[in-house]
C-alpha cells in the first residue's frame, strides 16, 4: 500500500467473474488519472477470480486485495470502505469496465465545480463487450444541482459517480440482497448538497443474464424485506430535513420491484410463491395507487402459471379454470420479457 494517501479509492466487489475481470482491472490500472486505489474483495469466489486479482496486484501495488466468505456485493462493498483512504471514491462492478479518462474527467469537475458529487452517463454493452446503447441522464451538462433534485426526478446507480468520501464515509449498505443500489443511493444522497453531470467518461455497463440486475430473478422475491429496510430507514431518519430524499426513493423502488416481479420471475416459480410475496408486501406498500397496480399485475401473472395443450392453454385463477388461446399467451410473455435496459436504450440512444 501506498505511504501517501491516494486521492481516489475504486471500490471492486468480484463473484466469480474470471471471464470478464480482466477487462474491469485494465480499464482501472490504465487510467489516465493515476493517484488511484483500487481496493478489490473477492466475495468467496470458487473460479479464478482470486488468482487474477492476484496477478494484477503483483504488477502493479496500487492494486490491494482483500479475499472474505461469501457475504453479497453490498457486504463486499462494505469490507472495501471500511479500508479505503481516498478523498473520493467510485464503485466499479467487476463485470464492468470504465472509460479510460473516467477518473480524470470525474476529478477535475467535483474540483472544478467545489461539489460533494459527479456523475457520468453509462454505455450498455453486450457480454463480449460490444456497444449497445448509451443511457444518457436528461440533465444538462456541467450544472451545479441538488440532491433533492436528482432524486426527485432520476434513477442513478452508485457506479455512475464519484463521492466525497469525507462526507458519506459512516454510510454502509445492507448485505445479502441485490438492488442494494437504492438504498445506499438514498443515505448517501441525504448527506451530499451538489452534485454536477458531466459529459464523457462513461462506464460501461455489461449486460449479463446471471448479474445480480438482470438474471438472479429469485430474489425479487426478498421485495417484502427490501421494503422493511425503507420504512425503518425512514422513522429513523423522520425528523431529518431531508426525508423526502427517502420517502422518494420508497416510492420509485417500489414502483421499480412491482415492475421486476411481472417482468423477470422466471417460470419455475409458482404461483403461490409469488402470491406469498404480495401478501407480505401489502403492510409496506405506501400507497393506494401502488397498491392497486400491485394487484393486477399479480392478476395478470396468474396467467403464466399454469400448462396447457398445443393451441390453448387451461389457466387456473383463483380456482376457476379458464381456457385461453396460446397466440395471446405468446404476447403477454413477449411483453413480460422485454428487459427495463432494453427500453431504455430504444429512448434514449444518441
Amino acid at each position: 500500500m501506498q505511504n501517501k494517501s491516494p486521492l481516489i479509492s475504486v471500490i471492486v466487489a468480484v463473484y466469480n467473474m474470471e471471464k470478464y475481470l480482466g477487462n474491469c482491472l485494465d480499464s482501472l490500472v490504465n487510467q489516465t488519472f493515476k493517484d488511484i486505489e483500487i481496493i478489490c474483495v473477492n466475495d468467496g469466489s470458487n473460479d479464478n477470480s482470486l488468482s487474477i486479482l492476484e496477478e494484477y496486484a503483483a504488477k502493479d501495488k496500487r492494486v490491494i486485495v482483500i479475499n472474505q466468505e461469501n457475504k453479497g456485493s453490498g457486504g463486499a462493498r462494505n469490507t472495501a470502505l471500511d479500508v479505503a483512504c481516498g478523498k473520493y471514491f467510485c464503485i466499479v462492478d467487476s463485470d464492468d469496465f470504465l472509460d479510460l479518462d473516467s477518473l480524470e474527467l470525474r476529478y477535475n469537475a467535483i474540483k472544478k465545480y467545489n461539489c460533494d458529487c459527479v456523475f457520468v452517463d453509462y454505455n450498455i454493452v453486450s457480454a463480449t463487450g460490444n456497444f449497445v446503447g448509451n443511457v444518457a441522464n436528461p440533465r444538462e451538462y456541467n450544472k451545479i444541482l441538488s440532491t433533492e433534485d436528482i432524486i426527485l426526478k432520476d434513477t442513478l446507480y452508485s457506479w455512475q459517480h464519484l463521492f466525497n468520501r469525507e462526507k458519506v464515509k459512516h454510510i454502509r449498505t445492507i448485505e445479502n440482497t441485490i438492488y442494494e443500489d437504492f438504498f445506499y443511493n438514498a443515505q448517501i444522497f441525504m448527506h451530499l448538497d451538489t452534485i454536477v453531470h458531466i459529459q464523457g467518461g462513461c462506464y460501461n455497463y455489461r449486460h449479463l443474464k446471471n448479474s445480480s440486475a438482470g438474471g438472479d430473478s429469485l430474489k425479487v422475491l426478498d421485495a417484502p424485506l427490501l421494503f422493511k429496510y425503507y420504512n425503518d430507514l425512514i422513522k429513523r431518519y423522520k425528523n431529518h430535513p431531508k426525508i423526502n430524499i427517502l420517502k422518494t426513493a420508497r416510492r420509485k423502488f417500489q414502483n421499480f420491484m412491482i415492475k421486476r416481479l411481472f417482468q423477470r420471475v422466471p417460470f419455475d416459480i409458482t404461483y403461490n410463491e409469488v402470491f406469498g410475496v404480495y401478501l407480505k408486501s401489502l403492510k409496506t406498500l405506501a400507497s393506494f395507487s401502488l397498491l392497486l397496480m400491485f394487484s393486477l399485475k399479480m392478476f395478470l401473472f396468474s396467467f403464466y402459471r399454469v400448462k396447457g395443450r398445443k393451441y390453448y392453454k387451461y389457466v387456473k385463477l383463483f380456482g376457476i379454470k379458464f381456457k385461453v388461446k396460446r397466440k395471446y399467451l405468446k404476447n403477454l410473455r413477449k411483453k413480460r420479457n422485454e428487459n427495463i435496459w432494453i427500453w431504455k436504450t430504444k429512448y434514449n440512444r444518441r
